[in-house]
């Protein structure tokens, strides 16, 4: 009994590492290539439609797309200034889009300052990355399930 126990941890150990996390990176250079301990900086790469690839950003990265998000939705929606409005907070996911595939949803909640100066009354704003990372989604999208 303690040999088939022993005999099982033994190849458990041989097989655990081959179920690791492989990851798309990119070097400095822009070179591609596969890491099973991680990318530079924090960053992966993973496959979108047509094989093309989205960078996901950096903690660092995603405080500034959700900031860039809060002014996007201070210019769509006239949100306020940024006296009267800040970014209270904000979450990150995957979805996918009908006809266009996966990509990054920013949701964020904006707080507004009351007329007393106290900040209160909150609002979810919602932006959607486009393929390249960089702008966002301005047209009528759908997620699909």
């Amino acid at each position: 009994m303690k040999i088939r126990v022993s005999l099982v941890l033994v190849m458990l150990s041989i097989c655990l590492p081959a179920l690791a996390d492989v990851q798309k990176c990119k070097d400095q250079s822009g070179k591609v290539f596969y890491s099973d301990r991680g990318c530079p900086n924090g960053e992966k790469m993973r496959a979108a439609p047509g094989e093309s690839s989205h960078t996901i950003a950096t903690q660092a990265g995603d405080d500034d797309v959700a900031q860039r998000c809060m002014e996007h939705a201070r210019a769509s929606t006239g949100y306020g200034t940024s006296d009267t409005t800040r970014l209270e907070n904000y979450r990150v996911k995957w979805v996918s889009v009908r006809d266009v595939g996966a990509r990054r949803l920013f949701s964020i909640t904006v707080a507004y300052r009351n007329p007393a100066g106290y900040w209160g009354e909150t609002r979810q704003h919602e932006c959607l990355l486009r393929g390249d990372n960089t702008s966002f989604q301005t047209t009528p999208y759908e997620l699909v399930n």
